[in-house]
């Protein structure tokens, strides 16, 4: 992971060149000649031969990963060729609900959004678009919290659109207990029939999908920051 950078390793321009104390992109710092009055331990990168492209990539390389608070890109394509969305009111329709979702995530509190994330991210989506479902005991082992509790949590967001039951396992020799999610999209739309369909039929399946884009590219570390954040950039093949 590219750190970004510390009081000691600032990019600066001096001369025809690039200096940064510490490496740049794995170059070994070399000492500069010309009487700038540099330190030996100082690297360079040399912009003579260097284009303006690659350098504005080590500059943001340099930089890091910008942290998005409450972003939903304005053209989320991957989730589009997710949801299988071709046409512009096909788009248009799943970019409504997507925002919508948005909303919900953003009344909850931080312990709800990475619960209901968790449920979304290791749940069966075998059943989509009418739910997920997922081990209860599953969700006690990843997260610490007792069944009793989750399932409190998540029927206490109703009244955002989630519906919550429980049903036991199919499996006779398995008498693990299941949680079935629902999610609606409560938004009243001017009788736009794409916006209406997906509304009903496919609001759960796209908030997975939105979950599960969101944070299938990290760590369980930065899964968490990304779903405490609303960072919804890797919807978005620019952003992500």
């Amino acid at each position: 992971m590219i750190r970004p950078p510390s009081l000691h390793q600032t990019l600066t321009t001096f001369g025809n060149c690039a200096v940064t104390e510490g490496q740049v992109n794995g170059r070994v710092p070399q000492p500069i000649s010309g009487g700038l009055g540099l330190r030996p331990t100082v690297g360079y990168i040399d912009l003579r031969t260097t284009e303006p492209v690659e350098l504005a990539r080590l500059v943001k390389q340099k930089l890091g990963v910008r942290a998005h608070r409450a972003f939903l890109p304005p053209i989320p394509d991957r989730l589009f060729q997710t949801v299988e969305a071709y046409s512009d009111e096909e788009r248009e329709a799943v970019y409504a609900v997507a925002h919508s979702f948005m909303q919900s995530m953003r009344r909850m509190t931080v312990p709800e959004r990475v619960l209901v994330a968790a449920v979304f991210n290791v749940g069966c989506p075998a059943e989509l678009p009418e739910n997920m479902h997922v081990s209860l005991d599953l969700v006690r082992r990843d997260l610490g919290m007792p069944p009793a509790e989750t399932l409190q949590t998540l029927r206490g967001l109703r009244s955002l659109g989630f519906v919550v039951s429980t049903r036991e396992s199919e499996e006779d020799e398995n008498d693990d207990e299941f949680i079935v999610i629902k999610w609606w999209d409560q938004t009243v739309y001017d009788d736009d029939y794409d916006e209406l369909i997906l509304a009903h039929e496919r609001s759960t399946e796209i908030a997975g999908a939105m979950l599960r884009l969101a944070t299938d590219q990290y760590c369980s570390d930065h899964t968490r920051r990304a779903v405490e954040a609303l960072d919804f950039s890797a919807l978005s093949s620019s952003t992500s």
